[in-house]
């Protein structure tokens, strides 16, 4: 289950195996149960998984129609790719243009036909780098080769030393970045991940955890290992910091910040 990204347990491990005995593996119905139990934590019910292939039926049918050229009949051409094969079993490979739709679902994307069209090309390449392939599409970025090899250059790359300005970035602002985080707590009901606080503040990777952690010292933040746990310290008084804009508030990610 791991490999499907689906977080493991008894009951869920028990309807996986009773699922697959109902419908073939790899058949839409089966695609949508993982999908939904990924997607929401719980085991979906019948109609759930129902109403999640017609979701994709429906969104496939778009993109034969504003893209007809070799899916002409759309009607046809959807029905073929949702129909059994000939012995009953799985149509485990699926069109390119079904993958993307599936992944763009997964990352949390809206489905448009513009954006299938442009992701189905790249597809086969997630297999060469899967997290950062993924990645890129949850921020709605195309994971071509360059964009990949881009972020792996990026990740495996030595940071680059601090200077002396940027070690005293937040000096003054003490305030201002712990009433930031205090009203995103205020309005998200959660603390910011820490790289959304360097993208507030114009801080790079290395010098906004050298700040964060700099303030942490200094009593203005404070944070457990859990995730978004970040939230302002004992020296923060409410109103004592300049009047912030709100925060905005990205995507949630399942990934763990330093």
């Amino acid at each position: 289950m791991r490999r499907h990204g689906l977080p493991v347990s008894p009951d869920r491990v028990e309807a996986m195996v009773v699922m697959n005995r109902r419908v073939p593996w790899g058949s839409w119905p089966f695609r949508a149960f993982r999908h939904l139990m990924r997607t929401t934590g719980k085991v979906p019910t019948g109609s759930e998984i129902v109403g999640q292939v017609e979701v994709w039926r429906a969104a496939l049918l778009d993109f034969a129609e504003a893209f007809p050229e070799g899916r002409s009949p759309a009607q046809a051409w959807v029905a073929s790719m949702f129909a059994p094969s000939p012995k009953g079993g799985a149509k485990t490979v699926l069109p390119a243009e079904a993958r993307a739709m599936v992944k763009l679902d997964q990352a949390g994307r809206q489905i448009t036909p513009e954006a299938i069209r442009d992701l189905a090309p790249l597809v086969s390449g997630e297999h060469r780098h899967p997290k950062i392939w993924r990645r890129l599409v949850r921020r709605g970025a195309l994971p071509t080769e360059a964009a990949m090899q881009e972020l792996l250059t990026r990740r495996t790359s030595p940071e680059v030393p601090l200077t002396p300005d940027e070690e005293r970035a937040a000096d003054g602002r003490e305030a201002e970045v712990a009433g930031w985080v205090a009203r995103y707590v205020e309005e998200c009901g959660q603390g910011p991940l820490w790289s959304e606080v360097f993208q507030a503040f114009g801080w790079r990777r290395a010098q906004g955890q050298f700040l964060v952690r700099k303030l942490q010292r200094q009593d203005w933040l404070v944070s457990t290992s859990k995730q978004r746990s970040l939230r302002p310290g004992s020296r923060w008084v409410q109103g004592a910091e300049p009047e912030l804009p709100s925060p905005r508030v990205p995507p949630i990610e399942a990934r763990t910040e330093a």
